[in-house]
């Protein structure tokens, strides 16, 4: 029993074709899914708040108040 275990302690693993595949995969759909999370977040909180864009644009001197634009 313990000669079996040794055996397999000293040798390298190999992992298989379809294993490496699948982990490539899994990374890609990570990845993705990282990249369209953040790409949607720049969009609903830039694009769609048009107070906050001209706050950065112009800074806040604009309308008198110190702190970020709110929208009510």
């Amino acid at each position: 029993m313990l000669g079996n275990f040794t055996q397999f302690a000293t040798e390298p693993w190999i992992p298989s074709d379809n294993l490496l595949y699948l982990l490539l995969v899994v990374g890609a759909l990570l990845t993705a899914g990282v990249v369209v999370m953040v790409f949607s977040l720049y969009v609903d909180e830039y694009w769609k708040d048009e107070e906050f864009r001209l706050d950065l644009r112009f800074g806040s001197k604009r309308n008198g108040n110190p702190g970020k634009a709110t929208k009510v």
